[in-house]
């Protein structure tokens, strides 16, 4: 049984739960909190210093069912704080193809942070891992997705398993690389598959926009050109990598990471986006076989949970 909050008032709980973003000395009680109607958590940083952490209405802080995932959810966010480069996400949406590249850069972030989270305060490594297995079994991390959104969850799953151990994703990553595997090809997914086996020598949110821009550049290239289509028109745009809208099954939550990735600088807003020290053979994953909701102004690219989104295949986390 995970940990169960009192049934308090919302305004009581999310003090406690902020007193946990500020447990840091040097954040002084500068991180704000609230709930907001978004599909995922996210966190952005305030040109003064300051962090906002949203939270998604949908789990209601003082709901005891909901306590793992709102946890969880906090615990993620705190790892952005503290582990997250906020300039390498501005600096990614100002990149060719930057929309989805700050995707796949929260995805692979998310992993990194969470990982590097367990030195911190080990103890973080398990409630992250009771918020992933609350999130896989109400749906909100599930197997499908579209193109880049395909190969980016499943990036991302094998990533979090390979790297972090959380046994919610072994499954889920498992049906993930057999789908990848079936719409892009063996060749092709298993380049996607040797980047995800790439995700526990990260240290860095730096590390991880290396690996993001690898895995985006293998599928651009992937993509078919307008003269190797047969009956297509040249301008014909439909199979366009560069389109920018977002798979569904691509949402990398940042521990609320339903989008892989938790970070959306777009228009100051923040994308949606999500462990034990057991670390698999691959086996399972990857062998061959922080929100939508407005940003003050003056706010950094936001990052978000779930690592990579709302459940539905995303961006964000937290």
């Amino acid at each position: 049984m995970g940990v169960q909050f009192s049934p308090k008032t919302q305004a009581g709980q999310l003090a406690r739960l902020k007193a946990l973003l500020n447990a840091d000395a040097d954040k002084n009680y500068r991180v704000r909190l609230a709930v907001k109607n978004t599909s995922t958590a996210c966190t952005a940083k305030n040109q003064d210093g300051t962090w906002d952490v949203i939270l998604p209405a949908a789990f209601d802080v003082t709901d005891p069912e909901n306590a793992d995932i709102v946890l969880g959810m906090v615990i993620h966010e705190d790892g952005h704080h503290l582990f997250t480069d906020t300039t390498l996400y501005e600096k990614a949406m100002n990149e060719q193809h930057g929309h989805i590249l700050v995707k796949l850069l929260n995805a692979f972030d998310d992993i990194q942070q969470e990982h590097r989270k367990r030195d911190h305060r080990p103890g973080d490594s398990f409630m992250l891992s009771k918020m992933y297995d609350g999130l896989v079994k109400c749906g909100f991390y599930r197997v499908g997705g579209e193109a880049i959104g395909l190969a980016m969850m499943a990036a991302f799953y094998t990533g979090h398993y390979l790297t972090n151990g959380y046994r919610a994703f072994e499954a889920l990553a498992k049906e993930q690389n057999m789908l990848l595997r079936s719409e892009l090809g063996e060749t092709l997914a298993e380049k996607v598959l040797d980047i995800a086996r790439q995700t526990p020598s990260l240290t860095s949110t730096a590390d991880a926009l290396r690996l993001a821009r690898k895995l985006l550049q293998l599928l651009l290239d992937a993509q078919p050109k307008p003269d190797d289509q047969d009956g297509n028109d040249s301008d014909d745009t439909s199979q366009d990598a560069h389109n920018d809208s977002e798979p569904a099954g691509s949402g990398a939550s940042d521990s609320s990471n339903g989008d892989s990735s938790d970070t959306t600088p777009d228009d100051g807003k923040a994308d949606e986006d999500s462990s034990s020290d057991e670390k698999s053979d691959s086996t399972a994953a990857g062998d061959s076989d922080d929100s939508d909701s407005e940003s003050d102004d003056g706010t950094q690219p936001q990052s978000g949970s779930g690592e990579a989104g709302d459940g539905e295949s995303g961006d964000d986390s937290s």
